[in-house]
């Protein structure tokens, strides 16, 4: 996990709206943030659970859904203008117990 999230990872888009992303949609996920939150709660790092979730809430639309990507530098979205799968992957995110 520690790779993961590190600028080893090609993948990890650095930025103020950086975060985990991948060479298939290049720049940050909303679905890299779940997962960061996700490994945050089970490490119990509440720091890193908050900057997650503000994040999340700066680059939403004002319906709540986010892209599939976001540019890393502006939150601005790049790819899928609404892509269910990051908002369906949050919401298990918060609601289970770790």
């Amino acid at each position: 996990m520690a790779f993961a999230f590190s600028s080893a990872n090609e993948g990890m888009a650095e930025g103020r709206f950086g975060g985990l992303g991948s060479r298939h949609t290049p720049g940050a996920w909303p679905l890299g943030d779940a997962q960061e939150l996700l490994w945050a709660r089970v490490i119990g790092d509440e720091a890193r659970c908050t900057r997650v979730l503000q994040r999340v809430h700066a680059t939403a639309f004002p319906d709540g859904a986010l892209p599939e990507a976001r540019d890393p530098q502006t939150g601005a979205p790049i790819s899928r203008h609404w892509f269910a799968w990051p908002n369906a992957a949050l919401f298990w995110v918060c609601r289970i117990k770790v």
